[in-house]
């Protein structure tokens, strides 16, 4: 049986351009056709991924940062925020100045001006995020929606940074009520968060979608870059971070490769001896 390989998706298997190196293309192919099976594990959610990264042999998805896992045709779990907590947060967030995006399942909520940080990334603009996301506006705006969902897997969002804008700071003033990451994809003039529900991340994720496949962890295998893959980082049975990757992230790791534009992703599957 192969092994189950876990790959965060920004600042992994896309670059800031948000295009998939050639290398990294043909090794997650190479993979999957030496019958291991590949989860894309990332904060996003299934209206921002676009369908030419199922082509690269992803048997599944784990998303929102563990909150939601597919594979197949085949929901494996949801970990759901309610109205409540919707309200809670969005209040909080907004209350301090900042801007939110909630992601379910199937549509995406975002302020206005979260939207104008992606849309105007080109431009180098201050309230800009860093790269060209040009081409995810265009793949999530058919599932934007106005106003707050029901219920919801994830926020990301932006606060002014200010010395109480880190990631403890915020879980604390929210009562320790959600597990709060600092975000994935970063801000040139903020400070970005990642929330889910109390005891969701991606390495509870790893483990839970192992057991459903009846899988030992000691044949996971774990790639990512930032702070929302640390949880993964530790529990896998071989972690590698990304060359580009953050500093709690490289220390997570049992191994660094080299960068998302530099072979890294192709590299670190080498080194795992998936192909």
């Amino acid at each position: 049986m192969g092994s189950l390989v876990f790959i965060d998706v920004d600042g992994t298997l896309l670059n800031e351009e948000q295009t998939v190196p050639a290398s990294a293309r043909d090794a997650c192919q190479a993979a999957a056709a030496n019958g291991h099976s590949l989860f894309m594990c990332t904060g996003r959610v299934g209206p921002e991924l676009s369908a030419s990264l199922w082509e690269l042999g992803f048997a599944g998805l784990v998303a929102a940062n563990g909150a939601y896992a597919t594979c197949g045709d085949s929901t494996l779990f949801s970990h759901q925020l309610d109205a409540n907590d919707i309200r809670r947060v969005t209040d909080f967030v907004t209350a301090a100045g900042g801007e939110w995006m909630w992601q379910t399942a199937d549509t995406i909520h975002l302020t206005d001006a979260y939207m104008r940080a992606f849309a105007d990334s080109h431009t180098g603009a201050e309230h800009a995020i860093p790269g060209d996301w040009s081409s995810y506006v265009d793949l999530i705006t058919p599932f934007v929606r106005q106003g707050l969902p029901a219920t919801a897997l994830k926020c990301a969002f932006m606060l002014p940074k200010t010395p109480s804008a880190t990631a403890d700071r915020v879980s604390a003033a929210l009562d320790d009520r959600y597990t709060i990451v600092s975000g994935s994809v970063g801000a040139r003039n903020a400070a970005v968060f990642e929330l889910v529900a109390h005891n969701v991340s991606k390495g509870h994720a790893l483990r839970e979608v192992a057991a459903h496949r009846e899988i030992g962890i000691t044949k996971t295998v774990a790639v990512g870059d930032s702070a929302n893959d640390v949880s993964m980082l530790k529990a896998a049975g071989l972690s590698i971070a990304m060359g580009n990757g953050t500093e709690v992230a490289q220390e997570a790791a049992d191994w660094i490769t080299s960068s998302v534009d530099e072979d890294g992703l192709a590299h670190a599957l080498e080194y795992a001896k998936l192909i």
